[in-house]
């Protein structure tokens, strides 16, 4: 298994070549389809799945068991997960900010990737997407962009994070 995301009462699974969606209960297979490999995949609350395979990202339409939509990360900043908003209206693939249904993108925010990095690189998962924002926190900053259009909301120097601290959204 490269990668896993839960979605109601299923887990959708990047296993080989292939995605696998299973019942969580009984662990039965619901369907399948060939895919490449992917090590990061998140499930939309609409039940459309992404998967990102270095910078190639797909966005899957499970019950057609097809990609709908498959774009390069033109940036090529690859160290954010991909991530949906919860009202699935947003998707986060790398430093891009992306329409969660057409896929086109709103923004390109000014991350903090891996250049220059010492000591094990950034932090991992320190970057999360909710409905309305978009937030960092990385060792000398907090930043938080709209989800609209990207434009930035809080730069905020004071505050912090260090490598093990993840940001995380009490719903």
């Amino acid at each position: 298994v490269h990668a896993f995301a839960i979605h109601d009462d299923t887990i959708v699974l990047s296993v080989g070549d292939r995605l696998v969606v299973r019942e969580r209960a009984t662990g039965k297979r619901v369907t399948s389809w060939a895919a490449e490999a992917s090590r990061e995949l998140a499930v939309s609350p609409g039940g459309a799945i992404v998967t990102r395979s270095g910078p190639i990202v797909r966005v899957w339409d499970r019950e057609r068991a097809a990609a709908w939509g498959t774009f390069a990360n033109r940036i090529g900043v690859t160290f954010v997960d991909v991530q949906w908003s919860p009202d699935g209206t947003r998707l986060l693939t790398g430093n891009l900010l992306c329409d969660g249904h057409g896929g086109r993108v709103l923004a390109a925010l000014d991350m903090n990737g891996p250049i220059g990095w010492m000591e094990g690189g950034p932090p991992r998962r320190c970057q999360r997407l909710v409905t309305g924002s978009v937030a960092e926190l990385i060792p000398w900053r907090a930043t938080v962009w709209d989800s609209k259009d990207g434009a930035i909301c809080v730069s905020d120097q004071s505050r912090s994070g260090n490598v093990s601290d993840v940001v995380a959204f009490d719903p």
